[in-house]
C-alpha cells in the first residue's frame, strides 16, 4: 500500500529557496515522491501561493 502524505508549503519552499537547513530533509521527500515510493498531495491555496511568489507579486512569509 503507498502512502499518501499532505505536503506543506514549507516543504516546497524549502526546496525552491534552498532554505537551509531544512532543505536536505525536503529534497529526501520529494525524492520518494517522484520515484513514487509515496503519494504527495499539495493543498490550492498552497499551489496558489507558490504561483503568486514565483510571480513576484508578494512575499511569503
Amino acid at each position: 500500500m503507498i502512502r499518501r502524505v499532505l505536503v506543506d508549503i514549507d516543504i516546497l519552499l524549502n526546496i525552491l529557496l534552498d532554505r537551509e537547513p531544512f532543505v536536505e530533509d525536503s529534497v529526501k521527500l520529494w525524492e520518494l515522491i517522484e520515484s513514487e515510493q509515496i503519494e504527495g498531495y499539495v493543498t490550492p491555496t498552497t499551489m496558489a501561493s507558490i504561483l503568486v511568489h514565483q510571480a513576484g507579486y508578494s512575499p511569503i512569509i
